[in-house]
């Protein structure tokens, strides 16, 4: 459901503390993401402060990114299984669903989960935010936790986990490169 409400945000006059993540967007605006003063946007002049007052999914921001059309997202570690999507105007909670719904398409936003120990990513396809489970690499019983996403040139996924190593993700398939394999 659209609104008319355009969030202003604070003007500030410096950064809160604690910043952790910065991400300049398609328009040369600086996003600082802090572990609990919410966001900050800088547009080269002001310096704007969102939190959970103006929409935002939580005051601690862990990781940000922008998709094709512009909208930037938030992910929070305090927060499972949501994060906010700013369009601009106005904040917008996803809530995740539970999915086995593997896909990989050029235009898919894959987010961290959350620091725990939980195996899980979430897969943006423009309209569902996915809640889905990595396989659990070959001879590993103890829990894993996903710290980063990067995708290649070839459009291939691959999953930072520890104390794992990584797994790339081609569509269809998993192969895990694990710490044992390199050393």
């Amino acid at each position: 459901v659209k609104t008319d409400l355009i969030v202003k945000g604070d003007s500030v006059p410096e950064l809160g503390k604690s910043v952790m993540v910065v991400y300049q967007d398609n328009k040369n605006n600086y996003w600082f993401g802090s572990w609990e003063t919410g966001v900050y946007k800088y547009d080269g002049k002001h310096l704007v402060n969102y939190t959970t007052e103006h929409g935002l999914i939580n005051n601690r921001i862990d990781e940000i990114k922008e998709d094709y059309s512009g909208n930037i997202y938030f992910v929070s570690a305090n927060v499972t299984s949501s994060i906010s999507m700013f369009d601009g105007n106005e904040f917008t909670t996803l809530t995740a669903v539970p999915s086995e719904n593997w896909k990989l398409e050029p235009t898919d936003m894959w987010f961290k989960y959350s620091y725990g120990n939980t195996g899980k990513v979430y897969r943006y396809d423009g309209t569902t935010l996915y809640e889905l489970q990595l396989p659990k690499p070959p001879n590993l019983s103890n829990p894993f936790g996903v710290y980063s996403i990067y995708k290649d040139k070839k459009g291939n996924i691959w999953f930072g986990a520890n104390p794992v190593g990584v797994c790339r993700y081609d569509g269809k398939s998993f192969k895990w490169i694990t710490e044992e394999d390199v050393t």
